[in-house]
């Protein structure tokens, strides 16, 4: 069941972005088939649990009482980590028995009772007692741990507990560097200082095992570092320099590898890291254990993530304060430490690339007119304006070679460049701007036909202001050189939009867009 797609009621996708992009990777890694239950009501549902119930689409069965498949009505219970059977009506009018457990996990401010369904038989008694509850407790404690240092903490409790080792290694890749680092470092359950771990390079060292973990997104068992198989095929040796160094250093302070595990950590296709296992038993981590801790790499890769990025916002709340300190008696100093602040901000993605400087800028220029142009209220345009003016700062996570690129990406870029607006959203909703911006930002590549990311929206759907925005980026995108492209004429990019209103724009936007510009609209 592993990589399934998990669908949402269209009522919970509109909850909550970010929690629900992190939601379906999470579920959707997990090796069973999940209903979502919202006040005894089906919201979601995975793709093995449409086929067991014998449903071609999610819609039949959205939004219908779980009861009505269930053999015998019954009420779960809303935590339960011990296996207890249950069986399941079809709509082909057989019957099913599944092994459930259930957890509850927030959306929005509702809380979603997840039931996991599974059909192996015998189910209690066969698997370690961490396996049921790693869902919510994982969730709950890597999600919403911000700070790093308690998050890689946590991490390394979740290892030990899974794999039963006590050494544990967090490694984080540089996008630019291309290098991977030790960010914390845990020798038979003592911290110890991951400056004692040199930085290890993810293309120099074809054979390096936590780089070739990385590179490839492959699992690295080492069951005996005396014995060590090389990554390279039919190469004895012992562990590649890098590895050898981590063992030797735990040596040092008392413990005698003789097992390694390497799990790397990717969001979508992203290199993200690796988490690195060091056990004092030769074959020491079961096949089982293994399993789960590749589900906790989901969990693991989207948290540091959240909070590496956390850690960029605070220089950016720092000087927004030393700003507004300076001001803070006075209105319109008020505003304009907002306006610097944007152009701190977006100067950090248009110094990666020189295509775009100023993009933001116009954008925000035409989107404050058509907001205008549509009557709204002032505080609404200033708003718009203001996402608009940093809109793209999610793009400070994607690598030059990328955002710079001549030719077409590959799917592995464009899912880098696909991930943009979910950064943006963390950055803006960890800032306390004077208005809400950071569903605008994550919103702005959404389209009406729901062919958009990141969550694919549609129609009313999404934001008024992103549906603005929207509109205001591709127009001052298609009318400026990209490494990819010659700019088009105001006209030929207005034609481009026209023929897509109603389909990919609003077409009330699209014809104050149209208006702005037959009545003399420059971005310059």
């Amino acid at each position: 069941m592993l990589g399934e797609h998990l669908h949402i009621s269209s009522e919970f996708m509109r909850l909550s972005g970010k929690e629900l992009s992190v939601l379906k990777v999470i579920v959707e890694a997990l090796p069973y088939a999940v209903f979502g239950v919202y006040e005894g009501r089906i919201v979601a549902a995975s793709d093995s649990i449409l086929r067991a119930i014998g449903a071609e689409e999610f819609k039949e069965i959205e939004n219908k009482f779980l009861n009505d498949f269930l053999s015998t009505p019954i009420e779960l219970p809303d935590r339960c980590y011990e296996p207890f059977e249950v069986e399941f009506n079809s709509m082909r009018g057989t019957t099913f028995k599944g092994s459930v457990t259930t957890g509850v996990m927030t959306i929005g401010e509702r809380s979603v009772q997840f039931v996991f369904v599974s059909t192996a038989e015998p189910f209690a008694g066969t698997r370690p007692s961490w396996q049921t509850p790693i869902f919510e407790g994982a969730t709950e404690s890597l999600m919403k741990t911000l700070n790093t240092e308690k998050l890689c903490k946590t991490i390394h409790h979740y290892t030990e507990k899974i794999s039963g080792c006590r050494t544990s290694f967090i490694f984080v890749l540089d996008s630019r560097s291309q290098e991977l680092s030790c960010l914390s470092a845990r020798i038979n359950g003592n911290e110890v200082s991951p400056e004692h771990f040199p930085a290890i390079s993810l293309y120099k060292n074809a054979e390096e095992e936590i780089a070739y973990a990385v590179r490839t997104g492959e699992i690295i068992y080492i069951p005996d570092c005396n014995l060590s198989l090389c990554v390279e095929k039919g190469k004895m040796g012992i562990v590649t320099t890098g590895l050898r160094n981590i063992v030797e250093t735990a040596s040092f302070n008392g413990f005698q590898a003789h097992s390694v595990l390497i799990i790397p950590l990717k969001i979508r296709d992203v290199n993200a890291g690796a988490i690195l296992i060091l056990c004092n038993k030769i074959n020491a981590i079961e096949r089982t254990a293994v399993s789960f801790l590749e589900v906790l790499s989901k969990y693991v890769a989207y948290a540091l993530n959240n909070s590496l990025v956390h850690q960029k916002t605070k220089i950016i709340n720092l000087k927004l304060q030393e700003l507004l300190s300076n001001e803070k008696m006075h209105a319109n100093g008020y505003q304009q430490s907002i306006i610097n602040l944007a152009e701190i901000t977006s100067s950090f993605v248009e110094k990666k690339d020189p295509y775009t400087v100023g993009h933001q800028k116009r954008v925000a220029k035409l989107s404050k007119e058509i907001a205008r142009e549509l009557g709204l209220s002032p505080s609404k345009i200033r708003a718009i304006e203001f996402a608009a003016s940093i809109h793209d700062i999610g793009k400070i996570e994607i690598p030059e070679s990328v955002l710079l690129k001549s030719g077409k990406l590959n799917s592995k870029e464009f899912n880098m460049i696909k991930h943009h607006p979910e950064v943006g959203y963390t950055i803006a909703h960890a800032v306390n701007f004077p208005w809400s911006v950071d569903n605008t930002i994550l919103h702005h590549h959404e389209r009406l036909n729901g062919s958009g990311y990141p969550e694919g929206l549609k129609g009313k759907s999404i934001e008024e202001e992103a549906k603005i925005l929207a509109v205001a980026d591709v127009m001052e995108a298609m009318t400026h050189d990209r490494p990819y492209r010659k700019a088009m004429s105001y006209e030929e990019a207005l034609s481009e939009i026209e023929k897509k209103s109603n389909t990919l724009y609003e077409g009330e936007i699209v014809k104050a867009c149209e208006k702005l510009f037959d009545e003399g609209f420059k971005f310059q």
